[in-house]
């Protein structure tokens, strides 16, 4: 049993022993794909049980890990079995990881997100201890030497994995194999065993399309040996969800066309179209789909909250509110909802009611800047300036995001 679980894709494997090795050097214990999997039981199992005995789970998002089915996995189980979540952010801003990212998002709820400084990993591992501690996650140990040591043992390897791969030389492993590279192992060990679950996963989500919501992205793998034609539209999902996941929207769209076209009642496949449409402008086209989606699934939320925002981009604020008020009463503390319908409010320049709503998701999660911002946005427009000021100072202070913190003091200084 470990104090945390730290979830990342191999391209940031470097990254998250980094975080392990600075953990484990203050007294909590961590698990580490690289470190703590062993040969033989499938990766799934580990990791799911691995998650599962953990306390808290460290989360490095990154533009390689958006589209890991593997992470999402992780991630909701986490969600699932009420862990906490100390999400860390590699070359991607809180925000654009929000928009790629909804499901995510969701999962972490209030979690606050903390970037990697440019003086590393071990300038911000204090920050890391002292949130963990303030959740009530205390080290429970002495640091274990010997785990410590292995750690620092396959960190080197992988370093020297990395120089010798940019000067084209031979590789040694990080764990002891033959001399063939650590991407190209890792590679036929994980397809041989996704290759296995997917099998599983195909004939789950065709049977209950709810279960598809815990692998909104992931990587296709193709089964050479000739898969029957349910396993084949699982696969063109997966590969329209990994799409979707990447930003290639409409790329996605064709192959989620192609799933509805044969699974005619898949109401997560007409909300990720949606997604699809969304994101790439097409809102007319959108609201079509969460339509079809909430029809097929009256129970879900984002597809409310997402229909509200097509309105909104349309102009339609009254049908919005209607539905940002139908998400909230499906999920009273969908804070996403309050912001959103503040916005819808804040373009029918109902002041009272816009700064209603972002109190409200202020108060659900005191933790994002954005929401502050925006306050402080609305305090700003209808003269409210001490107000304002208050709240992008918070921003400020707060925030992660660089281009929100610029914003935030722009904002700022037109007003001093």
């Amino acid at each position: 049993m470990s104090d945390i679980f730290i979830a990342h894709v191999e391209e940031d494997a470097e990254i998250s022993l980094e975080i392990a090795l600075g953990l484990e050097e203050v007294g909590y214990t961590t698990w580490c794909y690289e470190v703590d999997s062993i040969p033989g039981p499938s990766y799934l199992i580990q990791t799911g049980q691995a998650v599962e005995e953990a306390r808290a789970l460290t989360l490095v998002i990154s533009k390689d890990s958006l589209s890991s089915r593997q992470v999402t996995k992780e991630v909701i189980r986490a969600h699932e079995t009420g862990k906490e979540f100390i999400p860390v952010l590699r070359d991607i801003s809180h925000i654009e990881f929000q928009n790629r990212q909804p499901e995510w998002r969701e999962a972490l709820g209030a979690a606050s997100s903390i970037r990697i400084p440019q003086e590393g990993v071990s300038d911000m591992i204090p920050r890391i201890v002292s949130g963990l501690k303030a959740s009530g996650l205390l080290p429970n140990s002495k640091p274990d030497t010997a785990h410590i040591a292995l750690i620092r043992k396959t960190l080197g390897d992988i370093q020297k994995y990395r120089i010798s791969e940019k000067a084209g030389g031979p590789v040694v492993s990080a764990v002891g194999l033959e001399p063939e590279t650590i991407t190209e192992k890792s590679h036929l060990k994980r397809s041989a065993e996704e290759a296995l679950w997917r099998k599983i996963w195909v004939r789950l989500t065709l049977a209950a399309f709810v279960i598809i919501a815990a692998s909104v992205v992931g990587v296709l793998l193709i089964n050479q040996s000739g898969p029957d034609s349910s396993e084949s539209i699982g696969e063109i999902y997966e590969l329209g969800l990994a799409l979707l996941g990447n930003g290639q929207y409409e790329e996605a769209i064709l192959k989620l066309n192609e799933v509805i076209d044969v699974d005619t009642d898949n109401a997560e496949a007409y909300f990720n179209r949606g997604l699809a449409y969304y994101y790439s402008g097409g809102y007319e086209q959108a609201i079509l789909d969460f339509t079809e989606a909430i029809d097929l699934d009256p129970s879900n939320a984002s597809a409310y909250n997402f229909r509200g925002d097509a309105y909104i981009a349309l102009g339609e604020y009254n049908l919005s509110i209607v539905d940002f008020t139908m998400a909230i009463s499906l999920y009273p503390d969908y804070q996403y909802a309050y912001h959103d319908r503040a916005l819808a409010y804040y373009y029918k320049e109902e002041w009272n009611n816009a700064i209603a709503d972002i109190d409200k998701a202020i108060e659900i999660d005191p933790e994002d800047a954005s929401f502050y911002y925006l306050r402080g946005f609305f305090y700003r427009e209808i003269g409210m300036n001490a107000e304002a000021i208050a709240d992008f100072e918070k921003c400020i202070e707060i925030s992660q995001d660089a281009s929100l913190i610029q914003e935030a003091q722009d904002q700022l200084q037109e007003l001093r």
